[in-house]
């Protein structure tokens, strides 16, 4: 039966089968062997040769050699994945330094295609999302292609382009219901259409000239009819506020014409009257300047003269020049003219006296 009573197999001569519960191996084998089977028969075999290598906490291991390992790019700290990167920030973070990209590819080798992602840059200050064939370049992106909306700005789209915030564009095309001569047409729910422009009849024009001083009248003109305009436009305006000319110089604080009665300063001026409009020319004047007519109409000045001298004339203009040195008398002679005297005596060469 079942052999209970059966304590020890140690009389055995013939080696236990796998069949009965043995090993069919009559020897344990080499020290260091391990027991495995060849699909027939259990053989003792020296173990096969491990692998070897070490690696960081959290890092995945991948083969560095045939029978080596090491760290791979891989982080996985339980909650996170990284790669390129042992901090990742969310579920999976993908760390390749500046501008770095990733690309989904059909694998098709030197003209495959491709989904290019781009982070930002210090350079490039945007991120890219762009489909791609190698050798080629950019090629159509197609987003929800099957249902669905794509929202800006919004996390709840409520059409296939829903933008939160202002668009801008270079152009505009809306095909549906387009006709040469058409109006964009907004509903009240803002949905624009294309419409054809309405023509309206006028049954009545009037007008008026508000704060401007002018006045409209004529209307309002329900057949035919003419406005006429009236008053006058005020200064701020552009007008005058006057009817008249000396108002309207009043009004805007300007001179008179002809003899300028009016005209109490001329300060404004930035060029010197000239001597033919009854100025000077001059800016400036010294202590003791002279005004001389150097030409016709054409006045300048000559500065005073030093001390001692005399004022002559020189080519025609006034000259300061020094006094002339005392002479000698020669000869001396008189006459008493028309007075009714006479003098007699002269003439004195050398010394005489004269008498009246």
């Amino acid at each position: 039966g079942a052999n209970s009573d059966i304590t020890s197999l140690t009389g055995l001569t013939t080696d236990l089968s796998v069949a009965q519960g043995g090993t069919g191996l009559s020897s344990p084998g080499t020290s260091g062997n391990v027991l495995t089977s060849n699909g027939a028969a259990w053989v003792s075999q020296a173990p096969v040769a491990g692998v070897g290598g070490s690696g960081t906490t959290n890092k995945l291991s991948k083969f560095t050699a045939a029978s080596t390992v090491g760290d791979s790019q891989i982080f996985d700290n339980g909650t996170s994945v990284g790669l390129g990167t042992v901090a990742p920030n969310e579920l999976l973070e993908v760390a390749a330094g500046t501008g770095a990209r990733m690309i989904v590819s059909d694998g098709g080798g030197a003209s495959r295609y491709y989904l290019l992602l781009q982070a930002p840059s210090a350079a490039q200050t945007y991120a890219r999302v762009l489909g791609y064939r190698a050798g080629v370049g950019a090629q159509n992106l197609v987003l929800q292609d099957s249902g669905g909306n794509v929202g800006i700005g919004t996390v709840s789209p409520a059409q296939k382009l829903d933008v939160a915030g202002m668009a801008q564009m270079t152009g505009f095309k809306l095909t549906t219901g387009a006709v040469n001569g058409y109006v964009l047409k907004s509903d009240a729910a803002g949905v624009g259409t294309w419409q054809a422009g309405v023509n309206g009849t006028v049954t009545s024009v009037s007008g008026s000239g508000g704060t401007s001083g002018l006045t409209l009248s004529g209307g309002p003109i329900t057949t035919t009819g003419t406005l006429t305009l009236g008053g006058t436009l005020v200064v701020s305006n552009g007008g005058t506020g006057a009817t008249n000319a000396a108002t309207a110089r009043t009004n805007l604080g300007a001179a008179a014409s002809g003899a300028n009665s009016d005209i109490t300063s001329l300060l404004g001026l930035t060029t010197p009257l000239a001597a033919i409009r009854g100025g000077t020319a001059q800016t400036t004047y010294a202590t003791g300047d002279l005004l001389y007519a150097v030409a016709a109409n054409t006045l300048a000045k000559r500065t005073i003269g030093s001390a001692g001298q005399v004022l002559t004339v020189s080519g025609g203009i006034p000259t300061w020049a020094a006094l002339p040195s005392n002479g000698t008398v020669t000869s001396v002679s008189g006459s008493g003219g028309t007075t009714g005297l006479t003098l007699s005596g002269g003439p004195i060469t050398t010394t005489g006296t004269l008498t009246l």
